[in-house]
Formats: structure tokens, sequence, C-alpha cells
């Protein structure tokens, strides 16, 4: 907890993220020096209504710093799915890549 509590955390909340849907190119790897804090713990809410999907709450890599992103409901994207953040060990245990969630084509 005593690593938490050094950390500047800020909450945000975003439901629509632009998607390339020509042209579409992964998002890339961003070295990180460490893992991210461990996952807040947060109550999903009802679903809204059928064209909605799910983004869990994650840490997000941004100007130097993990922030955390709330999970929400999120109106689904046509020909796409959501794929979720991830961290890599980067090779020979030299640090840390870190990819963000982002909407891919199907």
């Amino acid at each position: 907890m005593a690593a938490l509590a050094a950390c500047q955390v800020t909450v945000i909340r975003d439901d629509r993220r632009p998607v390339a849907a020509a042209g579409y190119a992964p998002p890339r790897a961003v070295a990180i020096a460490e893992r991210p804090p461990p996952p807040e713990i947060e109550e999903r809410p009802s679903q809204p209504d059928e064209g909605r999907v799910w983004i869990a709450g994650h840490w997000d890599w941004v100007d130097g710093r993990f922030v955390w992103v709330a999970g929400r409901w999120s109106a689904t994207r046509p020909g796409y799915q959501w794929v979720e953040p991830r961290v890599r060990r980067a090779p020979r245990g030299t640090g840390w890549f870190y990819i963000r969630g982002h909407w891919r084509p199907r």
C-alpha cells in the first residue's frame, strides 16, 4: 500500500476514443521501467443496453507515469473488438513493455 501512496493517480473517463477505420495500425509497445500497480477494485454496473461492451478499469501509461482509467461501458464498434492493455517482460529481464488497450478490426 505504501507504493500506491507515492503514486499520483488520475482517473480518466473516456467513452469515445477515436478509431481509424482504414489503415489500422496496432499501438506501439512503450518501454517502461516497472510494472503498473495492482488493479483498482471496481464495481461493474449493470449493462445499460445491449449495444455496449464492458472495458475494465486499467492502468495506462501517460506522460511517464501510470494513471488509472476507470472501467466503463462503451458502445460496440461494428467490425472491431476491444483488446485489453498488456504488460510484457522485455528481453533479458531489462524492463517491461506496455501496450495500450485498443479497438482492433475483427
